[in-house]
């Protein structure tokens, strides 16, 4: 298979987590499917499980004050997968974005989470969370909440959606407070516009896997950018 989401995890991880992991990736998959021109239409989600070559690269990762760096993560499954699929790795481990502890973290086609922070949950809260955090991260990787000026930035965490309707939204405490009220794509319209605005399949098939963000680019430049049509549901 040349694209997918390849799903891989820490020896260990409960299989109850592992299966949350799975349905978040597939979930976001079909929102993609239904409501974007792009939405990978060919991918599928493909489960590696534990990797002993990753699973080396972590252990062997220095850490700051006990946190492991997920960029290192994300990059590392970027090297493994290629640049035309997307990787997940799921850890039990606290992580961080250099010295800040994160819940989840996504880098070009990689994306790492941790189940961590949601330990002291109810195990309903703590599942539901954690599918929240993966289809959060995939919305990032897929250039979601970058464009048209309504992003915010807080605590050196990225791009964030304003509309705290939106599961792009910049979460704090637990993602289980991002429970879907009035869109019943689990993303606002436009950040399902950021989606259809970035040409995934022309960032993927670059051969420099060097990524060009469409925020990056000029209001005039992006405004020729093409939006291909809508899929009525």
């Amino acid at each position: 298979m040349d694209n997918g989401i390849f799903i891989y995890w820490k020896e260990g991880i409960e299989e109850n987590l592992r299966k949350v992991v799975i349905d978040g990736a597939n979930t976001f998959v079909d929102v993609l499917r239904n409501c974007t021109a792009i939405g990978m239409p060919e991918d599928e989600v493909v489960i590696r499980g534990v990797n002993s070559t990753l699973e080396t690269f972590v252990r062997f990762l220095p850490k700051t004050r006990g946190l492991i760096d997920a960029g290192a993560i994300c990059r590392k499954l970027e090297f493994m997968i290629g640049n035309s699929s997307f990787g997940i790795y799921l850890t039990d481990e606290p992580i961080a974005n250099g010295t800040s502890y994160v819940v989840g973290l996504s880098f070009g086609y990689g994306i790492t989470v941790s189940t961590y922070h949601f330990r002291d949950l109810s195990n309903s809260e703590r599942l539901e969370s954690l599918k929240l955090c993966v289809m959060h991260e995939l919305g990032h990787v897929h250039g979601m909440a970058k464009l048209y000026g309504r992003v915010k930035s807080e605590n050196n965490c990225g791009n964030h959606c304003k509309d705290l309707n939106c599961l792009m939204q910049q979460p704090f405490g637990d993602f289980s407070t991002l429970i879907r009220k009035h869109y019943r794509n689990w993303f606002c319209d436009l950040c399902l516009e950021d989606a259809r605005r970035v040409n995934i399949d022309k960032r993927k098939s670059s051969k420099s896997r060097k990524m060009v963000a469409v925020s990056n680019l000029s209001p005039k430049k992006r405004a020729t950018l093409p939006l291909p049509p809508r899929k009525d549901t």
